[in-house]
């Protein structure tokens, strides 16, 4: 009896374990059939002359991008219509996936930015509104030169950044040296013209008996220290 028992043990199968392997070998084959554009499994799939697997929307849209140069996204060779060729699989409709009618794509919109922020609020010229900088210059005589710009689409900064601080004080440095050097200008002009030699026709009339009056800008007859 016991003989018996284990004679039908031993006849008896055993379950199967599951392979790991034979998944990893159905992966890798389902791969080989993927898109190579959305990489998912080729819906409508079609075959291009070099080899390549695609969906038919996603190729078509694919062609659609480069009218003009029609090239294979994988290899870059030439592709068209007329240089892939549909698969069918067993059950499928054989029906040419290249004759169904795609949507076109929703056209791109460009949307303008908005420019809000005006340099000088109280003056508004186009859409940048009024900016003015001022310069000294080397030439003629240290003369200043000033820049408008109307229309300028740059943003002013925010008063609270820190370039909205480093333009504040750039315009006090270049008022504060335009108006030095205005001074020293004046300064200078007036010495010029205070030591204005007499001329030679005044002399011979009056002498030495005559000055420039640098506050009247005339020449006046002036009394001789004896």
């Amino acid at each position: 009896m016991s003989s018996t028992s284990s004679h039908n043990s031993s006849d008896t199968p055993s379950d199967p374990k599951p392979s790991t392997s034979g998944n990893t070998a159905d992966n890798a084959s389902d791969a080989n059939f993927e898109c190579n554009i959305c990489l998912d499994t080729a819906k409508d799939a079609v075959v291009s002359l070099c080899g390549h697997l695609f969906c038919w929307p996603c190729l078509h849209q694919w062609l659609e991008t480069k009218p003009s140069r029609q090239t294979c996204p994988v290899c870059k060779a030439a592709i068209s219509r007329d240089k892939v060729i549909p698969l069918y699989g067993r059950g499928s409709a054989k029906k040419d996936p290249r004759d169904q009618r795609l949507p076109p794509r929703p056209q791109g919109q460009r949307t303008e930015p908005e420019y809000n922020a005006q340099t000088f609020p109280n003056f508004g010229f186009g859409d940048g509104g009024f900016h003015m900088s001022f310069g000294i210059g080397a030439f003629p005589f240290g003369f200043f030169a000033s820049t408008f710009n109307f229309g300028d689409g740059r943003p002013a900064p925010s008063p609270h950044s820190p370039d909205f601080a480093e333009d504040q004080f750039l315009s006090k440095v270049f008022l504060w040296s335009a108006h030095k050097t205005f001074r020293i200008k004046r300064k200078l002009a007036k010495k010029q013209r205070q030591n204005r030699p007499v001329p030679q026709w005044i002399r011979m009339k009056t002498g030495n008996s005559i000055r420039y009056n640098a506050k009247r800008r005339h020449w006046r007859r002036t009394k001789l220290k004896l």
